[in-house]
């Protein structure tokens, strides 16, 4: 980054030269993770309503019905 003129201890205060990655999860209560999202383009979010649909499926055990077939 500092070869095109970003500064990323300056912008972050830190010198570890780490960039977020915002990232997202459905934990079931089983400890395992059913869903996860995570784009390393920190501007780029995962939209609320595939989210929401994430959450029914597992409510919905899709991932049980995956499984039988």
């Amino acid at each position: 980054y500092a070869q095109f003129g970003h500064d990323l201890s300056a912008a972050s205060g830190q010198a570890h030269q780490g960039l977020p990655v915002p990232a997202t999860f459905i934990i079931g209560t089983d400890g395992r993770i059913h869903f996860s999202y995570a784009n390393p383009d920190y501007t780029v979010r995962l939209s609320p309503q595939l989210l929401l649909a994430a959450a029914q499926a597992y409510l919905d055990n899709a991932d049980q019905r995956l499984k039988r077939r």
